[in-house]
């Protein structure tokens, strides 16, 4: 199974048993903060257990989708990472983080009564990195032309007002959210220096 290949395979760092003192001092870098948030623009959740138990951070991606994405994240969050950190089911792959109170914070920020809040205020602190770890989960270049998936999200109608108040031109058609050609060349512009060359293919 191809969790099982990650599982054995990724650096040996990603699976570090992790000793409550070491746990107690990681931080998260800037770096790392901007592909949570990234991610957390799309698939990615913060899940907060029953009981006041810490929170934890799930990555997730369709099992049609390249592999190398989520194995790239985990990449860049491996101080966070729980031993066998990969899952799969019929559908998607999965990465779970240790529990941890860096997860609280992005929460408590990220979230608003249980539920995932978009903010302009999340969004206005968004890095290429961020950027790019959001196109990654949500977006493609069809004939030139770039679109995102808006199907679940329910900030629509703010995401497009951010985009083009940063000159990345575009407009909401049903649940995609479409670039002009204009905007489609100023967002690659904004994220191509923050993507994995073999992930570059992405935008193409």
């Amino acid at each position: 199974m191809v969790s099982g290949i990650l599982n054995r395979n990724m650096d040996n760092e990603l699976f570090l048993a992790v000793t409550s003192d070491y746990k107690k001092n990681l931080k998260l870098t800037h770096h790392q903060e901007q592909v949570v948030l990234g991610s957390l623009l799309g698939r990615g959740m913060i899940i907060s257990p029953p009981g006041n138990r810490e929170c934890y951070l799930r990555l997730r991606q369709s099992r049609n989708e390249d592999i190398n994405i989520i194995a790239y994240k985990a990449m860049e969050l491996k101080d966070f990472s729980r031993p066998k950190a990969f899952l799969e089911d019929k559908h998607s792959y999965c990465w779970n983080s240790i529990s941890h109170t860096e997860w609280g914070k992005l929460h408590n920020f990220c979230y608003k009564n249980g539920k995932k809040e978009i903010t302009m205020e999340w969004l206005d602190g968004l890095t290429q990195t961020a950027l790019a770890m959001y196109y990654l989960d949500v977006g493609e270049v069809k004939k030139g032309i770039m679109e995102f998936n808006m199907a679940r999200c329910a900030s629509k109608e703010l995401i497009c007002t951010f985009f083009n108040e940063v000159d990345c031109f575009c407009e909401l058609d049903k649940n995609k959210l479409k670039f002009t050609k204009e905007g489609t060349n100023n967002f690659i512009k904004i994220i191509d220096q923050s993507m994995p060359s073999y992930l570059l293919y992405r935008l193409s």
